[in-house]
């Protein structure tokens, strides 16, 4: 069994019984059905565009951009986002994020893969507020919220936030 998603179901962050389904080994039958299990979890943290248009004007909130990192991926984004490499997050860097400040991702990809892989890491970094824009910057565009081919500088805007990934 993949040994930090089991530490997941143990732990409560995942639904009883997800991680029955993963082999001794950490696969799972092609290792589709445990991303679909995950995925399946992280559906209970969507955040639709509605809600997150709201919680942008009333609470502190960071939204990272997923893009630009994936194939025919656009230049515009979310007011306010910080475009950051999903690798980079995902990867043994060490992301520190303040434990008031909510994490909302937003991706291309189909189903918002991108941004469940993400989330699973930053959740196994041990940061639990994070939340997955649910259909992504198509969703929020066909809604009629506002976009910039301007995004904060992210340095800039990762510091004002007080988030900082190490390489």
């Amino acid at each position: 069994m993949n040994r930090e998603f089991a530490e997941d179901a143990e732990s409560g962050h995942l639904p009883k019984g997800a991680a029955q389904n993963s082999c001794s080994n950490g696969t799972t039958g092609g290792g589709t059905l445990l991303l679909v299990q995950m995925i399946h979890y992280l559906h209970l943290r969507r955040m639709s565009p509605s809600e997150l248009n709201a919680k942008r004007e009333s609470e502190k909130i960071a939204i990272i951009d997923l893009l630009n990192f994936e194939d025919g991926a656009t230049s515009v984004g979310i007011p306010g986002a910080i475009r950051i490499d999903p690798i980079r997050l995902r990867s043994r860097s060490k992301v520190v994020i303040p434990r008031e400040l909510e994490i909302i991702l937003y991706c291309s990809s189909v189903r918002e893969i991108t941004s469940a892989r993400v989330a699973l890491a930053l959740r196994r970094k041990g940061i639990p507020k994070v939340w997955i824009l649910k259909g992504g910057l198509k969703a929020w565009i066909k809604e009629g919220y506002p976009v910039t081919p301007n995004l904060s500088d992210p340095q800039e805007r990762a510091v004002s936030l007080g988030i900082q990934v190490v390489d």
